[in-house]
């Protein structure tokens, strides 16, 4: 990536103060725009189903710049709960932990990691210029990037690596699991595979983006798991035990 410096902003929303890239075309614009999130209907879906639940775990993965992480965080942090948001760019990342900070909030864990079913301990990360104009929340891990941006992947010798869980190396880290949002871009299937024992041990309300995935597989991995009561909200399966 060229060294330029890469635009943010520190914006008030309905979720608190948050950290915005300034050339995202996606979420930080519905931010900037309307103070909330462009799947706001989405969020206020998974926040009502938390206030039903008492100290709710969360694991946000594909957290981005945090829309479901700080548009929960408040209903999950008067209940009592946890959030545990993973987010694999780390320029993303950044401004992820960031508006963690700028809120004060103690009861959110946020990863600069991957997830998914991997022989690897680290993946490459795909560069982009996060200075110039893209849809970062559409990015893509993996050999290509099959959704068309503003802007092509960066060849260059600079290559960069980002650690990969498996999210069964966190069954014995939490206590309960009662929430888990998968947002990949494509790699929603090898999110659930990795997460068959946690989600066996706590059988969690899933919310699973199907936009970038095989609806129909990802479906039947879902009914292996165990869930038979799934229905379609938006781009996203949300399924029940």
């Amino acid at each position: 990536m060229p060294n330029s410096k890469i635009p943010v902003e520190v914006i008030k929303t309905e979720y608190g103060e948050l950290i915005i890239l300034s050339k995202d075309t996606n979420q930080s614009k519905a931010f900037r725009n309307t103070k909330k999130a462009c799947d706001w209907k989405e969020v206020n879906l998974l926040d009502n189903i938390v206030k039903g639940i008492d100290n709710p775990v969360f694991f946000d993965v594909g957290a981005n710049l945090g829309s479901f992480t700080f548009g929960l965080a408040k209903t999950i942090k008067e209940k009592n709960g946890f959030i545990h948001s993973f987010e694999p760019q780390r320029i993303v990342y950044n401004c992820l932990a960031g508006g963690i900070a700028l809120n004060g909030y103690d009861h959110i864990y946020a990863y600069h990691a991957a997830v998914g079913k991997c022989a690897e301990k680290f993946i490459e990360a795909p560069q982009f210029n996060y200075a110039e104009t893209c849809s970062f929340g559409s990015v893509e891990f993996g050999k290509q990037q099959k959704e068309r941006l503003h802007q092509t992947r960066q060849e260059n010798n600079k290559k960069e690596y980002v650690q990969i869980f498996a999210l069964d190396d966190f069954i014995d880290k939490v206590d309960k699991l009662d929430l888990l949002k998968i947002d990949v871009e494509g790699m929603e299937e090898s999110v659930l595979e990795s997460a068959k024992q946690i989600i066996a041990k706590y059988k969690p309300i899933l919310f699973v983006e199907f936009l970038k995935s095989n609806k129909a597989n990802l479906k039947k991995i879902i009914e292996r798991l165990g869930y038979a009561n799934t229905s379609e909200v938006g781009v996203n399966f949300l399924c029940k035990n």
